[in-house]
């Protein structure tokens, strides 16, 4: 069903006996819809006539994508769309693929990027818990307009993460709230100020806040875009005891913040006043071309053993992120993390010797090499 900003319904798309989620397109004239279709949850699109009648569009079918040495066909119960017309897929619970991983297409149903990967261990070992990762398992998906902010749910881990786009067109995790490790090992989950108790679902509205649903505890709490708690809602008939039967599994928040608790059917209204301008939707990332810049290399006159430390700066209009060294011969080493000082090994014997000294940043621009040059006595 589709209502307006008044929650008056205004259309209907029929779809199939199974469906449970729905993405539009900005401009309303199609939506994206995940129904259950042998056994798969699968996107789907639907377009709207000139005589306001919805249809399946059967021509449309997302891209492979790919994921280690395979390519998988998209499957995820939870989707998402920005301004743009992009959909976001959570490969996650339930499905077949069993991926736990975020596809992003574009309009036509290209595959774009993908992010996110499954952790494989003993739920009690750290890396369960670790940034950028998904253990049990990915549930819900929210995009912000301008596409360059996705947030994430995962169900048993009872977290949110925040994964925001890069120069290069890839996301990564840039922020997390609810449990970790330290304060809910178990993952039982809690309904108190920014944790959570299964959260399966997530919506975003036209300035950015961010809404959970909090499914063990049929609850909603809403955040800042980068995981300040503002409020909490209830949404079972008994909340905070709750039976299976009152709660809900997936949420739906409109540009204004309304947030709708689709299996016990609550409509949450904001009712005070709004006076935040709604920020405008920031561009793309640009891509980083500029080189870094060595400004200094400073190596000891002398040596009297083999390895010597080198002081080193540079500058560059993002941050220097690697550092590569070779002796005389021009041989380099491999690249490591930039450091102000390394440690150097020269080549064997007594007499004069070189250092060459280059930087990249995380885009891989390379600075001009640097040449010192230094006597060992021994």
């Amino acid at each position: 069903k589709i209502f307006d900003s008044a929650q008056q319904q205004v259309g209907t798309i029929p779809v199939p006996k199974g469906a449970v989620d729905v993405a539009p397109a900005p401009d309303g004239t199609s939506a994206f819809v995940v129904s259950k279709i042998d056994g798969k949850y699968l996107p789907q699109r639907y377009v709207k006539g000139a005589d306001g009648v919805w249809s399946l569009d059967a021509s449309f079918k997302l891209q492979a994508f790919p994921y280690g040495d395979k390519s998988y066909s998209a499957e995820g119960m939870r989707i998402a769309t920005d301004a743009k017309g992009n959909l976001y897929v959570a490969d996650g619970v339930w499905t077949s693929n069993e991926l736990n991983t975020v596809v992003k297409f574009d309009s036509a149903g290209n595959y774009v990027t993908r992010f996110g990967e499954y952790v494989d261990g003993n739920p009690q070992d750290a890396s369960s818990w670790a940034q950028g990762r998904f253990y049990w398992s990915l549930g819900g998906i929210a995009v912000s307009a301008d596409g360059n902010s996705v947030y994430t749910t995962e169900i048993g881990n009872n977290r949110v993460q925040k994964w925001d786009l890069q120069e290069d067109g890839s996301y990564q995790s840039t922020k997390m709230w609810g449990a970790t490790q330290a304060t809910d090992p178990n993952r039982t989950g809690s309904s108190d100020p920014g944790e959570f108790a299964a959260p399966y679902d997530i919506g975003v509205d036209q300035w950015g806040d961010v809404y959970v649903m909090n499914t063990t505890v049929s609850q909603i709490q809403k955040f800042t875009p980068d995981g300040e708690w503002l409020l909490s809602m209830n949404t079972g008939k008994n909340a905070p005891t709750v039976t299976a039967g009152e709660r809900s599994h997936g949420i739906a928040v409109d540009a204004l913040g309304n947030a709708v608790s689709v299996e016990t059917g609550m409509v949450m209204r904001r009712t005070e006043a709004e006076t935040r301008d709604v920020p405008a939707m920031r561009d793309a990332p640009k891509p980083d071309t500029t080189a870094p810049t060595i400004t200094s290399v400073t190596v000891p006159e002398y040596a009297d053993a083999g390895t010597i430390t080198v002081q080193l700066a540079a500058s560059d209009d993002r941050a220097p992120a690697q550092v590569r060294v070779a002796d005389e011969s021009g041989d380099w080493g491999a690249w490591v993390d930039y450091a102000p000082e390394l440690q150097v090994a020269l080549s064997d014997g007594a007499g004069v010797k070189g250092v060459y000294v280059q930087v990249r940043d995380a885009a891989g621009n390379e600075s001009d090499a640097q040449y010192r040059t230094l006597l060992r006595r021994a």
